[in-house]
């Protein structure tokens, strides 16, 4: 019999797993802090930015808003395990982002601009 518990308080998370067989019981557990949480009035309403076609194959395209380009826009493509395969900075409003470097799978592009951030998992076929 496995048994887990979780426990979720403000910042905080605690996992513990708890197994028993042939009479004899084994506990674990791991606690997790939140330090820094992006809040939701921080993260940009999809609609404002446009990405293109999603899933792709050969070319992903994305339209910034004008406004963005004012301050240094940053782009990048990571892996859905974190690594950062790809990273720029937006010199246009329109930007055609290099897919040959990616196998087949599920990704992620993220534009941030200072304390501004959009997520969007992609995926390649």
């Amino acid at each position: 019999m496995i048994r887990i518990i979780i426990a979720l308080l403000l910042g905080f998370c605690c996992f513990t797993v708890q197994a028993q067989t042939s009479g004899c019981v084994g506990m674990a557990s791991i606690s997790v802090t939140i330090e820094e949480c992006i809040g939701i009035e921080e993260v940009w309403e999809s609609s404002q930015i446009d990405l293109y076609p999603n899933p792709f194959r050969d070319a992903l395209h994305i339209v910034l808003p004008s406004d963005l380009l004012s301050a240094p826009c940053h782009i990048s493509i990571t892996d859905i395990n974190g690594r950062v395969l790809y990273g720029t900075t937006a010199q246009q409003s329109t930007v055609e982002l290099p897919t040959s470097i990616l196998a087949k799978g599920m990704y992620i592009v993220s534009v941030q601009n200072g304390s501004q951030y959009f997520r969007r998992k992609i995926a390649k076929y």
